[in-house]
């Protein structure tokens, strides 16, 4: 037997990152502290990436409470992809790719002057 999943919209489907009670699973809170070291990300850093204070990841890091609704799913993605071995998307302070200016053009070599005229003068900056 065979059901069609499409069919019925309320039925999440199978790779949905929630479960049947609305939340996203969340790894054992000692897990996730483990996967933030391995990557070598400051709660700093990740606390500025979810909108929260380094205080609020260390709860959620040590079990303390944990994070709810899109940032519950949010974080659980994101643990989903440190433990994917995925490289974390732009976190906290992020470099701005730096723009390649071209170089200035280089001056050719000018000729040498003709026999009878004076040199130029070199000119000052």
């Amino acid at each position: 037997m065979t059901t069609d999943l499409l069919a019925h919209p309320s039925h999440p489907m199978p790779s949905h990152p929630r479960r049947r009670d609305g939340t996203s699973p969340l790894p054992a809170p000692e897990a996730r502290a483990r996967l933030r070291r391995s990557w070598h990300l400051s709660e700093r850093q990740v606390a500025t990436a979810f909108g929260v204070t380094p205080a609020t990841v260390r709860s959620w890091e040590a079990g303390r409470t944990t994070p709810t609704g899109r940032r519950r799913a949010a974080y659980a993605a994101f643990l989903s992809g440190l433990a994917q071995g995925l490289a974390p998307v732009a976190l906290a302070d992020p470099a701005p790719p730096k723009k390649r200016t071209p170089a200035p053009p280089k001056k050719r070599a000018s000729t040498p002057p003709k026999k009878g005229t004076p040199a130029p003068r070199p000119r000052h900056r």
